[in-house]
């Protein structure tokens, strides 16, 4: 059982990395009000860059990003949402990988109607 659960979650945590990585890289500093910076190894916004508009710490976006086991709050999910600009289903799915409760609720109605189809 509790396999399972450490299995599925980091899952999650994979997932929540390559969303926000994937995010990042389609906004350009100039699109959020911020000053274009000339060399860049890698389009879009740096982590750096996220946590100011969030207003957190470079650490603590890098270790929310990163999938560290943190609790992050609905009140810094709707702050992160908003400084990348989401699009309604993209926060829905911000607040799925980035809550395990959500995530597991979601992997659990998923194999509810996998059953049910059967």
């Amino acid at each position: 059982m509790y396999a399972v659960v450490e299995d599925a979650d980091c899952e999650r945590r994979v997932e929540l990395r390559s969303f926000l990585t994937k995010i990042r890289s389609n906004i350009r500093p100039e699109d959020v009000g911020l000053p274009a910076r000339s060399h860049r190894r890698v389009p879009g916004l740096r982590r750096q860059e996220v946590a100011e508009l969030v207003g957190v710490s470079e650490d603590w976006y890098r270790w929310f990003e990163t999938g560290r086991p943190i609790s992050v709050s609905p009140k810094f999910l709707a702050r992160v949402a908003h400084a990348l600009r989401l699009s309604p289903n993209d926060e829905v799915a911000l607040y799925r990988l980035a809550l395990p409760e959500l995530y597991r609720a979601d992997r659990a109605a998923c194999v509810l109607h996998c059953l049910a189809a059967v």
